[in-house]
Formats: C-alpha cells, structure tokens, sequence
C-alpha cells in the first residue's frame, strides 16, 4: 500500500483516511494525495463483521463511504471523522470535530461487496461520539445504533488488550487498490502486519497518547476499518497517516474501554437481546491528553462534512447516490 514514506515525513501533516472522490469512468479525486487502500490485500469473504458504510449528502446528491467493525449485533464501530464535520487542515492543538451527521443519513451493509445487486442494508438509528470534548486527535471513534441487527458475527473488541510495538495485526476495509483505480467497495484484508510505536512512545506530535502507529498496508478508502489482532479482537481503528500511506495512526479501544461498554449495553437494550460478555470486562485506565496531529487534505471542497482523511483510515469516497441502488 503506499510508496516510500519515510519516518521523518511524521513531522509534517498527515491526511485523514476518509478522502472524498466521485464514482464512474470519468471520475476524479476531489481531494489531494489519495492513495491504494489495502495495497497488497486480499479478497475477504471470512470477516463478515467488517462492514461498508455510506453517508447521504443530501445537498451534494452524493454519498459519503467509510469502513466500519460490527461489534454487537446491532452497533458498529467506526472513526468519527466519517460521521462528523472535520476540518481540512486539522492540527491536534486546536482543531475539533463538528456535531455528528443525522443517523437517518447513514446505513450499513455486511456484504462483501458494497455494490452488489441485491446487498443487504440496514440503516442507522443513533450515532455516538466519545465523551471528553470534541478534540480531533485521540478521538477519531465514534458508534453507530443500526435500526436492526445485522446478519454477520461481530468481532469483539480488545478493550482490555494494550497493544505492543512489533505485534502482529490484520488491517481490513473496504478502500481503493490503487490510487488509478476506482475500486472502492470491495471488502480487503491485509495480514502481517505490525505495531511500529504506541502512544507517547512514537515520539512525535503527530501520535497522540491513546493511539499507535502501524506499518503500511491501509489508506484511503479504509477510514473506520478495524486493526485486528492474532486472536480476532479489533485492536484499533483507522484513523490518519502521511499520504505516502505508510505509518499509519489508529486509535486505540483500551483508551475508551467504558464508553465502547456503555454503548453496547446501550444498543443492547434497544435491539432486546443480553449484552456481549466482554461488556461486564474491567474497565479501561484513563491516559493522558493527546499528543498534536496534524491532517491536510489538499483542494478538499469547503462547506459540509470535510472528510479529510488519514493515510491509515478508510477514505470517504463520494458515490453518486444511484450507484447503490442499481
């Protein structure tokens, strides 16, 4: 995925994995820098529980597409930056996710492929973000209610696993191959890959504290895909990553372990059925504030939901809103 970033490139601002481009044989990139998205990945039929997401842009005629992780039968989790307005050009000093679009704009399908006649949707009924303030760094998670539970086995967050450098992970979403091909919509998984530096570990401004930093393999097109460790647990959460696509930055689910259980036992309780087991799991330790990031997305159209996307996450591609339906 990418080509030939090097470590120091980290110093300098990074792009939001959620970058926005117009579907069709003639169509463009509306954003600077896109790049493959699970380059080197294959075909996924096994993880059901990795989902596509589309949000509806009324205004544009338009759709929005995002990655996103089934983890109770009825809640996904995703990056924020794919359901709230998020400044082109964000620094982790200053910068702030907007409100949350209107969970009627949003559905989700479990399908393999998100353009398939006949894929199976299913829309969202709430969307919540992380509590703490609307910092953009360190909080890029956000989850989503669907109306009704959907027919995939939901993989189980690693809320208590804290992630190591040099573990293994699995990357999966539904991103582009290739910057020159508009492929987006496919279900890829990439494995072997591996931590490169946790938190204030990475030693840089650009990796805030509840975060860590990933070798290559995801970037736009994959934006609120999940990082899954050796034994199937989402272990972080696409989120940002230089536009060469390599290092990509994750968040982390340790880091916001109380707020993914009170979210689940949320959704439980309006879809009727008992929580998950790992939602009675211990609580999660606090950390401490997040370190500055900085994301550009180049030539990125000004107004509505700015989805600038992170080098590591899931791009938000705009599809003509037909598409889906055909």
């Amino acid at each position: 995925m990418g080509n030939g970033c090097t470590l120091g490139l980290l110093g300098l601002p990074l792009l939001l994995a959620a970058c926005a481009a117009p579907s069709g044989d003639d169509a463009r990139e509306e954003v600077g820098e896109a790049r493959s998205a699970i380059e080197g990945g294959t075909a996924d039929a096994r993880d059901t529980g990795v989902v596509g997401m589309v949000l509806a842009m009324p205004a544009e005629q338009e759709q929005r597409t995002c990655s996103g992780t089934l983890i109770a039968p009825n809640l996904v989790l995703t990056a924020q930056h794919c359901v709230a307005d998020t400044p082109e050009l964000v620094s982790c000093a200053t910068s702030v996710f907007g409100p949350p679009a209107d969970a009627a704009l949003l559905e989700i399908t479990t399908s393999e492929s998100m353009w398939e006649a006949g894929a199976p949707w299913i829309k969202a009924a709430e969307v919540m973000t992380p509590p703490g303030g609307d910092a953009v760094c360190g909080r890029d998670l956000a989850l989503i209610r669907l109306a009704d539970r959907a027919d995939a086995t939901p993989l189980d967050p690693g809320l208590d696993a804290h992630v190591e450098p040099e573990e293994d992970y699995a990357a999966i979403g539904f991103g582009r191959t290739s910057s020159a091909i508009h492929d987006t919509g496919e279900r890829r998984r990439r494995d072997r890959l591996h931590v490169v530096c946790v938190g204030a570990a990475c030693d840089t401004v650009q990796v805030a504290a509840p975060e860590w930093r990933g070798d290559q393999g995801v970037c736009n097109g994959d934006s609120g895909g999940p990082a899954v460790d050796g034994e199937g647990r989402v272990i972080g959460v696409t989120s940002r990553g230089p536009a060469a696509c390599q290092h990509p930055i994750y968040g982390r689910l340790d880091a916001h372990a109380d707020w993914i259980r009170e979210g689940a036992r949320r959704a439980a309780l309006a879809g009727g059925y008992a929580a998950p087991a790992w939602v009675d799991g211990p609580a999660a330790p606090a950390l401490g504030a997040s370190a500055a990031c900085a994301t550009a997305r180049a030539s990125a159209p000004r107004g509505g939901l700015a989805w600038s996307g992170l080098a590591a996450g899931l791009a938000a591609l705009a599809i003509a809103r037909r598409r889906r339906r055909d």
